[in-house]
């Protein structure tokens, strides 16, 4: 446990430097770390009464509270499902901005939680044990791929959020009950007087396999450098972990005898942060020559593509374009009926107004690509505010049309 709060200070403290070195950024592909927290939730086990009527029945964890071991050492512990890690990988962005896909490493420290009621009231060096509770606290390292789907343009971090589904298969060790290694043949013996329990550990899968998926929602925030996942995850371990045997005595007489099957899975709540500045990669030699910049000259020599009419009684309005979604060096050159109202205008998250008047019956606002950013086509979100009205709308332009607003004005 000390190991992974360490690598989740590193994480915290040193990752979000990476960003700051002087290169060129891409929009997208993304280099992702972070950390995880997740708890509450259920595991299954199974039952098999072998003789008698004495037997453990299930019961639901109760969060936290002091335990007590065979040998009478009692300490506070976490009674429940339990999840804490660390992750790492990347992911690359959809050509239509529409999802992620990518690959985590993970590494984990996990706990399956089962509590019982006994059969009857025993007393054990000094305390009347009225639960039993066996955990399966494991390591598990594996690799995870990930996709993400679109979902809307506001979350509670500012950006966008996604529906996400992971898909993962890792390695289990170390596996623990509480903190007894699991081993086959382990015994304990519980009884005073002829009244009690005694337990044999029968079998025990150690080093398996785990399968393990997880859906929920993404949380972007406005630039993708930070993300938050809020989701339900199940593990599946390929192998029951172990089997113990109780075996329950009134009088030094067996009772009961039963089996109960630890399979290690798990369903619970999980809370994941993300890092994930954009990769950068070396700056463009300045002394080479420069691409060729579309230049603001005959607008005619491209299509005009209406994408919007919208009516208006007001001559004056005004024009609000910047980028809403990735801001990647989109530039436009802004035209009222082939009349230049603003050149080279490069978009990003800050707006930019102009005012425009407008001619009695049909105008025409032409968005004229200068570039196509590093993510074409080149897009602009354009706000129309007419009076107290406003029309939103996101226009696309490239290099065979232009992007164009029909306002329709009519005098009052």
């Amino acid at each position: 446990m000390k190991r992974l709060v360490i690598l989740l200070l590193v994480i915290c403290c040193v990752h979000p430097t990476f960003a700051q070195r002087e290169r060129v950024t891409s929009k997208r592909l993304f280099i992702t770390s972070g950390f995880n927290l997740g708890g509450a939730g259920f595991s299954p086990n199974f039952s098999q009464q072998l003789e008698g009527s004495a037997r453990y029945r299930r019961t639901t964890n109760f969060a936290v509270g002091n335990v007590t071991d065979v040998d009478g050492n009692s300490s506070f512990a976490i009674i429940a499902n339990t999840t804490v890690g660390v992750h790492s990988g990347f992911i690359v962005r959809d050509k239509n901005k529409k999802g992620f896909t990518g690959i985590d490493f993970e590494f984990q420290q996990n706990k399956a939680c089962y509590s019982f009621n006994n059969p009857f009231v025993y007393s054990f060096q000094g305390d009347s044990s009225l639960k039993w509770v066996m955990t399966d606290k494991y390591l598990r390292a594996g690799v995870t791929l990930q996709r993400t789907f679109f979902l809307s343009d506001v979350s509670a971090m500012g950006g966008e959020q996604h529906i996400y589904a992971r898909l993962s298969y890792a390695h289990t060790f170390y596996n623990r009950n509480f903190n007894v290694r699991i081993k086959q043949d382990h015994f304990e013996d519980w009884t005073e007087n002829g009244r009690g329990m005694t337990a044999r550990t029968i079998e025990a899968n150690i080093g398996k396999g785990m399968i393990s998926a997880e859906v929920g929602l993404k949380q972007f925030s406005p630039d993708k450098d930070r993300s938050v996942d809020i989701g339900i995850v199940v593990h599946v371990p390929v192998k029951p972990t172990y089997v113990d045997q109780y075996t329950f005595y009134q009088g030094n007489v067996v009772v009961g005898k039963q089996n109960v099957t630890y399979h290690g899975s798990s369903l619970m709540l999980n809370f994941r942060y993300n890092f994930q500045p954009p990769v950068k990669h070396r700056a463009p030699d300045t002394t080479r020559k420069a691409p060729p910049v579309v230049q603001t000259v005959d607008t005619t020599s491209r299509k005009m593509d209406v994408q919007l009419t919208y009516k208006t009684s007001h001559q004056k309005i005004k024009i609000i374009v910047y980028d809403r979604n990735e801001v990647d060096g989109d530039k436009i050159s802004l035209y009222h009926n082939g009349k230049l109202i603003a050149a080279n205008v490069v978009l990003k998250r800050r707006k930019k107004r102009f005012k425009v008047k407008l001619d009695p019956g049909s105008n025409y606002i032409l968005m004229y690509a200068e570039n196509l950013g590093e993510i074409p086509p080149n897009t602009a979100a354009v706000v129309i505010k007419s009076g107290r009205k406003k029309k939103n709308v996101t226009i696309s332009s490239d290099e065979s049309k232009s992007g164009a607003i029909e306002l329709i004005y009519t005098p009052r």
